[in-house]
């Protein structure tokens, strides 16, 4: 039998166990009730109604809110700023052109929802100044770094860096790999992609590839355990990780890029391959070899 002294110290100590668990549940819940009450300012619920009304890939749709999220985080009552406070918000972030650009479109998507949709009497983007794209290098992943990565990996991981280097995908497009996609065409197999906009494009498979595709369960290739398929972030992340720093799954994209310009220096094919809207994109994409500029200078000498 516990005496009262016992019963209080066994009390005290309850408490103190539960108490963490009780502020991580309240944090928890105000959490979910944050993100709750930002959809709800944002009317992002509505917005993403909209883009997939538009039929916009759900990568995009996830791009698009987010963005609007993050940059709500920073601009108070976003919905009823002026176009001088975003082009200043704009300006003040050092970010590469590349990245201030797809802000800038994100803004443009949802404030042009939102007074189409009578949520404001205007649009304050227009006045938006046009930010202009980099135009670096290309910068294709190396060899090395591709075999080491493949010899390191785990069989998951390293199937999503062999299908990414040897076919060129976004990571969006590994994720969504599914055994039905694999179609027979007149030589072999083909993988069939939904990219960008939508744009549809088989992109042949070696034979080697196309017969570990062929050999895995129907379904996702890489299934997510909360079901459908990985999505592009994770995929990302999981490639990133066994490249090693400063090489990036887009790097996988540029080495294809880089490798199939060189076999036949045919921009169309290496363009439809990649699924890309317009040459000017895939020539960002590509490396000219070397020995083929040497060439070219030695015989204007």
């Amino acid at each position: 039998m516990s005496t009262p002294r016992l019963r209080v110290v066994k009390t005290r100590l309850s408490a103190g166990i539960n108490e963490p668990i009780q502020r991580a549940d309240r944090a928890s819940v105000s959490h979910r009730q944050k993100v709750t009450e930002t959809y709800a300012v944002l009317h992002l619920e509505a917005f993403a109604g909209w883009l997939r009304a538009a039929a916009r890939p759900e990568s995009t749709i996830y791009l698009r809110t987010y963005q609007v999220r993050r940059i709500a985080g920073q601009i108070p009552n976003l919905p009823s700023v002026d176009g001088e406070t975003l082009t200043q918000w704009l300006g003040s972030q050092a970010w590469k052109p590349d990245t201030k650009r797809s802000y800038r479109s994100a803004l443009t998507i949802y404030f042009g929802w939102l007074h189409a949709s009578g949520r404001i009497t205007s649009n304050p983007t227009l006045g938006m100044p046009i930010v202009t794209g980099s135009h670096a290098l290309p910068r294709p992943a190396t060899d090395e770094s591709v075999q080491q990565a493949l010899a390191t990996a785990d069989d998951r991981v390293r199937l999503m860096i062999r299908i990414q280097a040897t076919l060129g995908l976004r990571r969006g497009e590994v994720a969504r790999v599914h055994t039905r996609d694999v179609v027979r065409d007149f030589e072999g197999h083909s993988l069939r992609i939904l990219g960008k906009g939508s744009r549809e494009r088989l992109v042949p498979l070696p034979r080697g590839l196309a017969a570990v595709l062929l050999a895995q369960p129907a379904g996702w290739l890489f299934p997510s355990p909360a079901g459908g398929p990985l999505t592009p972030a994770h995929v990302g992340k999981l490639i990133s990780r066994a490249l090693g720093p400063g090489v990036t799954p887009h790097q996988l994209r540029h080495r294809f890029a880089t490798r199939a310009y060189a076999q036949g220096q045919d921009l169309l094919a290496v363009q439809q391959l990649l699924g890309h809207a317009r040459p000017e994109t895939t020539m960002i994409y590509t490396q000219v070899p070397t020995a083929s500029k040497r060439f070219i200078v030695d015989a204007a000498a």
